[in-house]
């Protein structure tokens, strides 16, 4: 149901579903429900929107983007350089790449364009639930790496890694482009039948059964299996001594699995590695300090229970921050100011120094835009935006080394929260 409103008298209920006006009567019995029929004509003149929306983008960047000098650009002189480009658009995804093109002559942060709706409706494509082995070049799919959790991950329909899916739903499948418009497209979410088998063959081949992942939860289930494999080396190179907690989002969602787990984690343990890579950034950076520099005044003993700190939730251990050039935005500001306030030590990579506050910029023919209203500022003048964060210790991580499993970064986190304690 989209818009709707009482008529004054109170007795029917007026309002617009699937694109067709409805009335109610409230006071009858069962309520029927009257269509009325009604056609109407929409005549657009998109060139004319176009220009406005243009005209629209560059005025709103001219009052409110975040530097009243454009980055030392001429934004002026830019508009009339770009402007001409309108004429050969003609198509939403057409506009937007201008309008980019013509914001990133500012090399801002956060000032993305996307195009309006547009084109036929996307369709949902399934995902097995493991990865495929692309270096097998024969008939069938040979498994790669099946994931704790994913439905090859369970007795009854287990999927070792080796092993060849020769058909899906009967039909023949190969590792091409055909597997995902023929045979996987609007599968996600339902029941498939693999056809499985330790050699390239049907000969012997056993059925296995399970409803089809989506590509979301299967990348769950990958970042989920990352931060236990991080959390089990940490383990293992502290000897059980420090916690590890990633944080992989600045958003609400991310707060509140933070105060789920790190408190969990850090129960008798010695100190801790807050993990920020691989994080796109938000708005919790100074929720989380706020947490973490809280110190106990005392502790309480019950008779025959433990000991706990107040103020409840405590941190007041040694800690390293890891971040990267994967860690954007407020997931900057979190290791600069951990590092600033000496409340860690921050171990990685310089970060990319995407960092503006902004705001979403809805344009009058549908495309989206994003608003840098603000920037942010070290506390001696210098911008955080395109002058990344520097680590209190830098730590390269090779091609070879992420390839091989290894993480130089997180074990010399370990080794500097290790001298802290001991």
């Amino acid at each position: 149901m989209g818009s709707f409103e009482f008529t004054p008298d109170g007795d029917h209920l007026v309002y617009v579903e699937g694109g067709n006006l409805r009335k109610m009567n409230l006071r009858a019995n069962n309520r029927p429900v009257a269509t009325t029929p009604f056609t109407a004509e929409w005549v657009r003149d998109v060139v004319g929107e176009r220009q406005a929306a243009f005209s629209q983008f560059w005025r709103e960047y001219n009052r409110s983007f975040y530097d009243p000098f454009f980055h030392r650009r001429d934004w002026y002189a830019i508009r009339k350089r770009y402007e001409p480009l309108l004429d050969s658009v003609g198509h939403p995804n057409e506009f937007a790449t201008v309008l980019n093109q013509m914001v990133g002559e500012l090399e801002a942060s956060h000032a993305e364009v996307s195009s309006a709706p547009s084109g036929p409706p996307s369709f949902s494509v399934a995902h097995l639930g493991f990865e495929i082995d692309w270096r097998h070049t024969g008939k069938g799919l040979k498994v790669g790496r099946v994931i704790d959790g994913s439905p090859g991950s369970f007795a009854r329909t287990k999927i070792n890694p080796g092993e060849f899916v020769m058909e899906i739903d009967g039909v023949a499948v190969e590792a091409n482009e055909a597997l995902w418009t023929d045979v996987l497209q609007g599968k996600a979410g339902r029941d498939i039948t693999l056809t499985v088998n330790s050699t390239e063959s049907l000969e012997g081949a056993r059925k296995v059964t399970y409803r089809a992942m989506n590509a979301g939860q299967f990348r769950g289930l990958l970042y989920e299996h990352q931060v236990n494999e991080r959390r089990r080396m940490v383990d293992e190179l502290s000897n059980g001594q420090l916690a590890y907690v990633h944080i992989s989002g600045m958003g609400g969602a991310q707060l509140a699995r933070f105060n789920l787990e790190v408190w969990e984690y850090l129960q008798g343990k010695k100190g801790v590695i807050v993990d920020v890579r691989w994080n796109g950034g938000g708005n919790i950076s100074d929720d989380l300090i706020d947490l973490i520099e809280r110190k106990p005044n005392y502790y309480t003993v019950q008779r025959d229970r433990p000991a706990f700190t107040s103020p409840d939730y405590s941190w007041d251990k040694p800690t390293a921050v890891l971040a990267a050039e994967t860690s954007f935005s407020n997931a900057e500001m979190f290791p600069y100011s951990m590092s600033a306030r000496k409340l860690a030590t921050f171990v990685g990579q310089r970060t990319p120094g995407y960092v503006i506050w902004t705001w979403g910029l809805g344009l009058v023919d549908g495309t989206g835009a994003r608003m840098p209203s603000a920037g942010v500022y070290r506390m001696d003048g210098r911008p955080l935006e395109n002058d990344g964060i520097e680590p209190d210790i830098e730590v390269a991580w090779s091609n070879e080394q992420y390839m091989a499993g290894e993480d130089p970064q997180l074990k010399r986190a370990v080794q500097e929260v290790l001298k802290k304690i001991r």
